[in-house]
């Protein structure tokens, strides 16, 4: 007998943050076409000016992560290397994330909803964080946008199914800016799902906040008093009735935000244990 179709949360490639060097670093900058020293740079701001280092900062947020995928209904948590192990079936669904997201956990039960979904879904992104601009009139600190649901498919708003990966290629889909070229060029052809079901977590450590933060006067200034805004900022985050499901991560990572300015952790103890 054909088993059911099974629904995958696939990890991208992530780092045992715990055991992060300079030199992954430094080749990870290389493949985005960054300066190389762009984190290390970072990380000695940080590192500097905080009670939690980098290194442990971001290990806390991948456990956050982890925790909201495990509680994603009807789904299978995998890591990159185990998913590209498995015998994948046409009906398949799968999720690609990033160490530092967030997923509804109705994600496949509203995506198993669409009637007719040959090649996957897509659906709306909440971006939490604030809005990296170097314009002096952009505020910084308004962290919660309700992205439009339009053609743009971002790190963790789109799901394949075993149908589409087979005809693509996994390279093909596995990372966004790929899945869109694939998008736009009409080769893959996901439904769209008029829901709010994943965010975009662009905390201070993440990459597009690292390159806006280098340059960023206020920051390299005062780093305790600009991430102590952004905390603040969090705390005044109302999702409304139907992303409510958002609520917990951003006051997880609220909390380790908190306790990286020295504050109690509460919480935040509980990713903080290695």
């Amino acid at each position: 007998m054909a088993r059911l179709s099974r629904n995958y949360i696939v990890l991208r490639n992530s780092p045992d943050w715990l055991s992060y060097d300079h030199d992954q670093s430094r080749s990870f900058c290389a493949r985005f076409a960054l300066p190389e020293n762009t984190i290390i740079d970072f990380m000695s701001i940080w590192d500097a000016a905080f009670d939690i280092d980098y290194c442990h900062f971001r290990h806390a947020l991948k456990k956050i992560a982890f925790a909201n995928f495990k509680e994603v209904h009807r789904s299978i948590f995998l890591e990159n290397r185990e998913f590209r192990a498995i015998d994948l079936r046409p009906d398949d669904l799968v999720a690609f994330v990033d160490d530092d997201d967030w997923l509804s956990p109705e994600l496949f039960i509203r995506l198993r909803d669409v009637s007719r979904m040959t090649d996957g879904a897509k659906w709306g992104s909440i971006r939490v964080g604030p809005v990296f601009s170097q314009s002096p009139q952009t505020t910084t600190h308004g962290v919660f946008h309700a992205r439009p649901i339009d053609r743009v498919l971002y790190t963790n708003n789109y799901a394949a199914t075993g149908r589409a990966l087979m005809r693509l290629g996994m390279e093909s889909l596995f990372e966004h800016n790929h899945a869109q070229q694939q998008f736009d060029g009409g080769r893959y052809r996901p439904e769209t799902v008029p829901e709010y079901l994943s965010g975009a977590n662009k905390h201070p450590c993440s990459t597009m906040a690292i390159l806006f933060l280098l340059n960023f006067e206020p920051f390299r200034a005062d780093p305790r008093a600009e991430i102590a805004r952004f905390a603040e900022a969090l705390a005044q985050a109302v999702p409304q009735a139907n992303m409510r499901w958002i609520n917990d991560p951003i006051q997880h990572a609220r909390g380790l935000l908190n306790a990286a300015l020295g504050r109690p952790l509460g919480t935040a103890a509980r990713w903080l244990n290695t």
